[in-house]
């Protein structure tokens, strides 16, 4: 049995396999070209490394909500946005627009809300130390 299958096999050796079918030109692999240092590359709109000040100020915006540290965090967020708006006018190839609106726009706000509520504090405070001093005022003019 074993012999026929070796005359088989002798008689009709194996057909070469098809050579694979070529890609159309839209999905054929072409190498991507990366970029130079110059240049930057995707990432460099949502995460800007190369403008640290955008990155910082975008942080910090986002963190001013903190209650206590969002006024100093508010003030030092619009500040370091717009240095990275001006680094990125300075050198349009550093990203970082994105980044530095977000913390000039959270910083504002944030920090505008927290002095608001800092100024609202400091008024209690003085009103209430004014009518216990009225009070004490009066009550000593009774006597």
């Amino acid at each position: 049995m074993t012999e026929d299958v070796d005359r088989e096999r002798d008689l009709y050796p194996p057909s070469p396999t098809p050579p694979p079918a070529p890609r159309p030109p839209s999905l054929a692999r072409r190498p991507r070209p990366r970029p130079s240092a110059a240049e930057g590359d995707a990432a460099d709109g949502v995460i800007p490394d190369k403008n640290l000040p955008a990155l910082l100020a975008c942080g910090l915006g986002v963190f001013s909500f903190i209650p206590c540290l969002g006024l100093p965090l508010g003030v030092a967020a619009l500040i370091l946005g717009l240095r990275g708006l001006k680094l990125h006018r300075e050198q349009p190839v550093v990203n970082g627009v994105v980044p530095a609106w977000i913390g000039i726009i959270c910083g504002s706000l944030f920090a505008l809300f927290w002095l608001l509520i800092l100024l609202l504090f400091l008024a209690g405070v003085i009103s209430g130390f004014m009518s216990g001093f009225r009070s004490g005022f009066m009550s000593g003019l009774s006597r």
